[in-house]
Protein backbone atom coordinates (compact mmCIF):
# COMPACT_ATOMS: atom_id res chain seq x y z
CA UNK A 1 0.00 0.00 0.00
CA UNK A 2 1.82 3.19 -1.03
CA UNK A 3 1.48 6.39 1.10
CA UNK A 4 -1.55 8.01 -0.93
CA UNK A 5 -3.51 5.21 -0.45
CA UNK A 6 -2.66 4.72 3.62
CA UNK A 7 -3.33 8.15 4.18
CA UNK A 8 -6.93 8.01 2.31
CA UNK A 9 -7.35 4.78 4.33
CA UNK A 10 -6.50 6.70 8.20
CA UNK A 11 -8.95 9.26 6.49
CA UNK A 12 -11.83 7.26 5.68
CA UNK A 13 -11.39 5.79 9.15
CA UNK A 14 -11.56 9.10 11.15
CA UNK A 15 -14.30 10.14 8.56
CA UNK A 16 -16.79 7.02 9.39
CA UNK A 17 -16.35 7.87 13.16
CA UNK A 18 -17.91 10.50 12.61
CA UNK A 19 -20.39 9.87 10.32
CA UNK A 20 -21.61 7.16 12.89
CA UNK A 21 -21.45 10.29 15.91
CA UNK A 22 -23.49 12.42 13.66
CA UNK A 23 -26.03 9.40 12.71
CA UNK A 24 -26.84 8.73 16.30
CA UNK A 25 -28.25 11.97 17.25
CA UNK A 26 -32.04 11.80 17.34
CA UNK A 27 -32.71 14.63 15.00
CA UNK A 28 -34.27 15.28 11.42
CA UNK A 29 -33.50 18.85 11.27
CA UNK A 30 -32.20 20.20 7.58
CA UNK A 31 -28.93 21.17 8.26
CA UNK A 32 -28.35 17.47 10.41
CA UNK A 33 -29.21 16.00 7.53
CA UNK A 34 -27.20 17.89 5.19
CA UNK A 35 -23.83 17.91 6.77
CA UNK A 36 -24.44 14.29 7.27
CA UNK A 37 -24.75 13.91 3.13
CA UNK A 38 -21.86 16.43 3.09
CA UNK A 39 -19.77 14.09 4.90
CA UNK A 40 -20.97 10.55 3.43
CA UNK A 41 -20.22 12.16 0.01
CA UNK A 42 -16.61 12.88 0.94
CA UNK A 43 -16.36 9.04 2.17
CA UNK A 44 -17.48 8.53 -1.74
CA UNK A 45 -14.82 10.87 -3.01
CA UNK A 46 -12.15 8.88 -0.79
CA UNK A 47 -13.35 5.39 -1.53
CA UNK A 48 -13.19 5.89 -5.39
CA UNK A 49 -9.65 7.77 -5.07
CA UNK A 50 -8.19 4.61 -3.19
CA UNK A 51 -6.60 2.07 -5.43
CA UNK A 52 -6.98 -0.18 -1.90
CA UNK A 53 -10.81 -0.44 -2.57
CA UNK A 54 -11.24 -1.15 -6.58
CA UNK A 55 -12.11 -4.59 -5.70
CA UNK A 56 -13.77 -3.99 -2.89
CA UNK A 57 -16.54 -1.35 -4.80
CA UNK A 58 -16.87 -4.07 -7.74
CA UNK A 59 -20.41 -3.60 -9.83
CA UNK A 60 -21.12 -1.05 -7.54
CA UNK A 61 -18.19 1.64 -8.25
CA UNK A 62 -20.03 3.60 -10.60
CA UNK A 63 -22.63 4.68 -7.65
CA UNK A 64 -19.74 5.80 -5.75
CA UNK A 65 -18.62 7.80 -8.56
CA UNK A 66 -21.33 9.69 -8.47
CA UNK A 67 -21.21 9.66 -4.97
CA UNK A 68 -17.77 11.58 -5.47
CA UNK A 69 -19.18 14.47 -7.87
CA UNK A 70 -21.53 15.61 -4.73
CA UNK A 71 -19.31 17.32 -2.31
CA UNK A 72 -19.12 20.84 -3.86
CA UNK A 73 -22.84 20.71 -4.31
CA UNK A 74 -23.21 19.42 -1.28
CA UNK A 75 -21.37 22.12 0.53
CA UNK A 76 -22.90 24.54 -0.70
CA UNK A 77 -26.20 23.43 0.44
CA UNK A 78 -24.22 22.90 4.11
CA UNK A 79 -23.12 27.03 4.28
CA UNK A 80 -26.85 27.84 3.21
CA UNK A 81 -27.72 26.07 5.78
CA UNK A 82 -25.88 26.71 8.74
CA UNK A 83 -25.12 30.21 7.99
CA UNK A 84 -28.66 30.68 7.25
CA UNK A 85 -28.01 32.75 4.09
CA UNK A 86 -31.50 34.49 3.72
CA UNK A 87 -31.66 34.95 -0.40
CA UNK A 88 -30.16 30.99 -0.96
CA UNK A 89 -32.65 29.37 1.48
CA UNK A 90 -35.17 28.69 -0.89
CA UNK A 91 -36.86 25.30 -1.52
CA UNK A 92 -35.83 25.42 -5.52
CA UNK A 93 -32.33 25.08 -3.65
CA UNK A 94 -32.34 21.76 -3.50
CA UNK A 95 -32.26 21.35 -7.74
CA UNK A 96 -28.54 21.74 -7.49
CA UNK A 97 -28.24 18.39 -7.01
CA UNK A 98 -29.07 17.63 -10.44
CA UNK A 99 -26.24 19.11 -11.80
CA UNK A 100 -24.27 16.44 -10.52
CA UNK A 101 -26.34 13.57 -11.47
CA UNK A 102 -26.61 14.78 -15.29
CA UNK A 103 -23.09 15.73 -15.50
CA UNK A 104 -22.93 11.50 -14.38
CA UNK A 105 -25.54 10.19 -16.39
CA UNK A 106 -24.38 12.07 -19.53
CA UNK A 107 -20.77 11.64 -19.78
CA UNK A 108 -22.27 8.05 -18.73
CA UNK A 109 -24.82 7.14 -22.00
CA UNK A 110 -22.67 9.66 -24.15
CA UNK A 111 -18.75 9.23 -23.21
CA UNK A 112 -17.93 12.70 -23.18
CA UNK A 113 -16.61 12.58 -20.03
CA UNK A 114 -13.99 15.03 -20.31
CA UNK A 115 -15.93 17.62 -21.34
CA UNK A 116 -18.56 17.05 -18.85
CA UNK A 117 -16.23 16.77 -16.05
CA UNK A 118 -14.65 20.31 -16.79
CA UNK A 119 -18.35 21.77 -16.74
CA UNK A 120 -18.64 19.91 -12.99
CA UNK A 121 -15.72 21.60 -12.14
CA UNK A 122 -16.86 24.80 -13.48
CA UNK A 123 -20.21 24.58 -12.08
CA UNK A 124 -18.35 23.63 -8.58
CA UNK A 125 -15.81 26.46 -8.43
CA UNK A 126 -19.11 29.13 -9.22
CA UNK A 127 -20.98 27.67 -6.20
CA UNK A 128 -18.07 27.63 -3.58
CA UNK A 129 -17.19 31.14 -4.98
CA UNK A 130 -21.14 32.42 -4.47
CA UNK A 131 -21.33 30.96 -1.24
CA UNK A 132 -17.84 32.21 -0.20
CA UNK A 133 -18.72 35.59 -1.06
CA UNK A 134 -22.51 35.35 0.88
CA UNK A 135 -21.12 34.11 3.93
CA UNK A 136 -18.35 36.92 4.52
CA UNK A 137 -20.58 39.94 3.50
CA UNK A 138 -23.04 38.39 6.13
CA UNK A 139 -20.16 37.88 8.61
CA UNK A 140 -20.35 40.88 10.69
CA UNK A 141 -24.64 40.25 11.48
CA UNK A 142 -23.66 36.73 12.66
CA UNK A 143 -24.90 37.44 16.10
CA UNK A 144 -24.48 33.83 17.15
CA UNK A 145 -20.52 33.47 18.42
CA UNK A 146 -19.69 29.70 17.85
CA UNK A 147 -21.10 30.19 14.16
CA UNK A 148 -19.27 33.42 13.35
CA UNK A 149 -15.48 31.50 14.50
CA UNK A 150 -16.16 28.31 12.22
CA UNK A 151 -16.87 30.98 9.32
CA UNK A 152 -13.28 31.25 9.55
CA UNK A 153 -12.71 28.00 9.69
CA UNK A 154 -14.81 27.50 6.91
CA UNK A 155 -13.54 29.97 4.25
CA UNK A 156 -9.94 29.28 5.60
CA UNK A 157 -9.55 25.69 4.95
CA UNK A 158 -13.03 23.85 3.80
CA UNK A 159 -13.22 26.02 0.99
CA UNK A 160 -9.74 27.15 0.13
CA UNK A 161 -9.24 22.88 0.19
CA UNK A 162 -11.97 22.56 -2.43
CA UNK A 163 -11.50 25.18 -4.29
CA UNK A 164 -7.50 24.04 -5.10
CA UNK A 165 -9.18 20.71 -5.77
CA UNK A 166 -11.47 21.77 -8.52
CA UNK A 167 -8.76 24.03 -10.28
CA UNK A 168 -5.94 21.03 -10.06
CA UNK A 169 -8.62 18.77 -11.47
CA UNK A 170 -9.94 21.39 -14.31
CA UNK A 171 -6.03 21.94 -15.28
CA UNK A 172 -5.26 18.29 -15.18
CA UNK A 173 -8.82 17.18 -17.08
CA UNK A 174 -8.36 14.43 -18.73
CA UNK A 175 -4.98 13.31 -17.73
CA UNK A 176 -3.76 12.00 -14.70
CA UNK A 177 -2.85 14.26 -11.65
CA UNK A 178 0.76 13.83 -10.16
CA UNK A 179 1.06 11.51 -7.37
CA UNK A 180 2.84 14.03 -5.09
CA UNK A 181 -0.19 16.34 -5.48
CA UNK A 182 -2.72 13.13 -4.87
CA UNK A 183 -0.16 12.72 -1.77
CA UNK A 184 -0.76 16.79 -0.66
CA UNK A 185 -4.51 16.14 -1.05
CA UNK A 186 -5.12 12.72 0.95
CA UNK A 187 -3.18 14.46 3.74
CA UNK A 188 -4.77 17.76 3.82
CA UNK A 189 -8.44 15.65 3.48
CA UNK A 190 -7.04 13.90 6.81
CA UNK A 191 -5.86 16.80 9.00
CA UNK A 192 -9.83 18.43 7.69
CA UNK A 193 -11.40 16.04 9.28
CA UNK A 194 -9.32 16.12 12.32
CA UNK A 195 -9.71 19.77 13.15
CA UNK A 196 -13.13 20.30 12.17
CA UNK A 197 -14.29 17.65 13.68
CA UNK A 198 -14.12 19.34 17.59
CA UNK A 199 -16.18 22.36 15.40
CA UNK A 200 -18.81 20.43 14.12
CA UNK A 201 -19.12 18.21 17.46
CA UNK A 202 -19.06 21.73 19.64
CA UNK A 203 -21.73 23.84 17.23
CA UNK A 204 -24.12 21.01 17.66
CA UNK A 205 -26.33 22.49 20.21
CA UNK A 206 -26.83 25.66 18.94
CA UNK A 207 -26.77 25.06 14.76
CA UNK A 208 -26.80 21.05 13.65
CA UNK A 209 -29.60 19.65 15.85
CA UNK A 210 -32.07 22.47 15.81
CA UNK A 211 -33.96 24.45 12.96
CA UNK A 212 -33.55 28.63 12.98
CA UNK A 213 -36.65 30.11 14.44
CA UNK A 214 -37.37 33.78 12.40
CA UNK A 215 -37.72 36.18 15.53
CA UNK A 216 -39.27 39.34 15.03
CA UNK A 217 -39.41 42.22 16.67
CA UNK A 218 -42.85 44.27 17.21
CA UNK A 219 -43.40 47.77 17.52
CA UNK A 220 -43.61 47.61 21.50
CA UNK A 221 -39.84 46.49 21.49
CA UNK A 222 -37.41 43.26 21.14
CA UNK A 223 -39.74 40.15 21.95
CA UNK A 224 -38.04 37.33 23.29
CA UNK A 225 -38.69 33.34 22.30
CA UNK A 226 -41.47 31.81 24.10
CA UNK A 227 -38.97 28.84 25.34
CA UNK A 228 -36.61 31.81 26.89
CA UNK A 229 -35.12 31.18 30.32
CA UNK A 230 -35.22 34.51 31.43
CA UNK A 231 -38.89 36.53 32.42
CA UNK A 232 -40.15 39.23 31.09
CA UNK A 233 -39.58 41.00 34.02
CA UNK A 234 -35.45 40.95 33.15
CA UNK A 235 -35.68 42.92 30.00
CA UNK A 236 -37.37 45.72 31.84
CA UNK A 237 -34.88 45.93 34.58
CA UNK A 238 -31.94 44.88 32.00
CA UNK A 239 -30.69 48.71 31.13
CA UNK A 240 -29.37 47.77 27.82
CA UNK A 241 -32.44 46.37 26.93
CA UNK A 242 -34.21 48.79 27.75
CA UNK A 243 -31.90 51.32 26.15
CA UNK A 244 -32.25 49.26 22.61
CA UNK A 245 -35.89 48.85 22.92
CA UNK A 246 -36.30 52.72 23.40
CA UNK A 247 -34.07 53.51 20.51
CA UNK A 248 -36.06 51.10 18.13
CA UNK A 249 -39.13 52.49 19.34
CA UNK A 250 -37.75 56.09 18.34
CA UNK A 251 -37.05 54.98 14.81
CA UNK A 252 -33.58 54.37 15.32
CA UNK A 253 -33.80 51.22 12.87
CA UNK A 254 -34.81 53.72 9.90
CA UNK A 255 -30.41 54.20 9.94
CA UNK A 256 -29.59 53.35 6.14
CA UNK A 257 -27.00 50.68 6.24
CA UNK A 258 -27.51 50.71 10.23
CA UNK A 259 -24.97 48.24 11.44
CA UNK A 260 -24.38 47.10 14.75
CA UNK A 261 -21.15 48.78 15.88
CA UNK A 262 -23.04 51.97 15.13
CA UNK A 263 -25.81 51.05 17.26
CA UNK A 264 -23.74 49.90 19.78
CA UNK A 265 -22.11 53.28 19.76
CA UNK A 266 -25.58 55.43 19.88
CA UNK A 267 -26.34 53.43 22.98
CA UNK A 268 -23.00 53.55 24.01
CA UNK A 269 -21.93 49.74 25.05
CA UNK A 270 -19.47 47.79 23.14
CA UNK A 271 -19.95 45.75 20.04
CA UNK A 272 -19.10 42.60 21.46
CA UNK A 273 -21.94 42.75 24.68
CA UNK A 274 -24.53 44.36 22.37
CA UNK A 275 -24.17 41.10 20.45
CA UNK A 276 -24.11 38.98 23.32
CA UNK A 277 -27.78 40.32 24.28
CA UNK A 278 -29.48 40.59 21.00
CA UNK A 279 -28.54 36.52 20.47
CA UNK A 280 -28.81 35.33 23.93
CA UNK A 281 -31.38 37.47 25.91
CA UNK A 282 -33.68 38.27 22.87
CA UNK A 283 -33.46 35.16 20.60
CA UNK A 284 -31.83 36.88 17.64
CA UNK A 285 -29.53 35.20 15.49
CA UNK A 286 -28.81 37.44 12.89
CA UNK A 287 -28.14 41.23 13.16
CA UNK A 288 -30.26 41.93 10.06
CA UNK A 289 -33.52 39.51 10.98
CA UNK A 290 -33.21 42.01 14.38
CA UNK A 291 -33.82 45.03 12.23
CA UNK A 292 -35.72 43.65 9.58
CA UNK A 293 -38.62 42.55 12.44
CA UNK A 294 -38.73 46.34 13.18
CA UNK A 295 -38.62 47.43 9.58
CA UNK A 296 -41.05 44.87 8.34
CA UNK A 297 -43.22 45.66 11.44
CA UNK A 298 -43.33 49.66 10.15
CA UNK A 299 -43.75 48.49 6.18
CA UNK A 300 -46.63 46.85 6.93
CA UNK A 301 -48.50 50.38 8.91
CA UNK A 302 -47.55 52.63 5.89
CA UNK A 303 -48.18 49.88 3.04
CA UNK A 304 -51.92 49.64 4.59
CA UNK A 305 -52.23 53.10 5.43
CA UNK A 306 -54.19 54.98 2.97
CA UNK A 307 -52.80 58.08 3.22
CA UNK A 308 -49.94 56.96 1.85
CA UNK A 309 -51.25 55.03 -0.82
CA UNK A 310 -49.52 56.38 -3.91
CA UNK A 311 -46.00 56.73 -2.19
CA UNK A 312 -43.84 54.67 -4.13
CA UNK A 313 -42.85 50.73 -2.60
CA UNK A 314 -39.06 51.44 -2.98
CA UNK A 315 -39.60 55.25 -1.28
CA UNK A 316 -41.05 52.83 1.96
CA UNK A 317 -38.10 50.98 1.42
CA UNK A 318 -35.63 53.64 1.33
CA UNK A 319 -37.20 55.22 4.65
CA UNK A 320 -36.94 52.37 6.68
CA UNK A 321 -33.59 52.05 6.26
CA UNK A 322 -33.50 49.81 3.49
CA UNK A 323 -30.42 51.08 0.38
CA UNK A 324 -32.31 48.93 -2.56
CA UNK A 325 -35.50 47.56 -3.34
CA UNK A 326 -34.27 43.63 -3.83
CA UNK A 327 -33.56 43.05 0.24
CA UNK A 328 -36.31 44.88 1.13
CA UNK A 329 -38.80 42.49 -1.06
CA UNK A 330 -36.69 39.48 0.20
CA UNK A 331 -37.44 40.37 3.70
CA UNK A 332 -40.80 41.33 3.41
CA UNK A 333 -42.00 38.42 1.30
CA UNK A 334 -40.21 35.90 3.97
CA UNK A 335 -41.95 37.29 6.79
CA UNK A 336 -44.99 37.89 5.53
CA UNK A 337 -45.44 35.46 2.65
CA UNK A 338 -46.62 38.03 0.16
CA UNK A 339 -44.61 40.83 -1.71
CA UNK A 340 -45.00 44.31 -0.49
CA UNK A 341 -47.08 45.23 -3.71
CA UNK A 342 -49.45 42.48 -2.94
CA UNK A 343 -50.04 43.26 1.00
CA UNK A 344 -50.53 46.85 -0.14
CA UNK A 345 -53.31 45.73 -2.46
CA UNK A 346 -55.27 43.07 -0.28
CA UNK A 347 -55.06 45.58 2.49
CA UNK A 348 -56.48 48.93 0.76
CA UNK A 349 -59.59 47.30 -0.55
Amino acid sequence: MDIQNLIGVLALGQLSLLITWLAAKQTSSRTHLTTLALLISVAGYLLVSNSVFDDILGAARPAFLLLALLPPYLLWLFAVEIFEIGYLRRPARYWVLLLPVTIFTGSTLIQAGTWLLAAHQVLSLVLITQVLVAIMLEYKDDLVARRRQFRLWFVGLISLHTGTILIVELIYTGANVPEALQIMNACAISLLILLLSVPLTRIDRELLWHPARQVLASKAGPVRPADAESSAEDHTTNPLIVALSTAMDQGFFKTSGLTIRQLADHLGTTEHQLRATINQQLGHRNFNAFLNGYRIDAAKTALADTTQAHKPVLTIALELGYQSIGPFNRAFKAATGTTPTQYRQSNLK
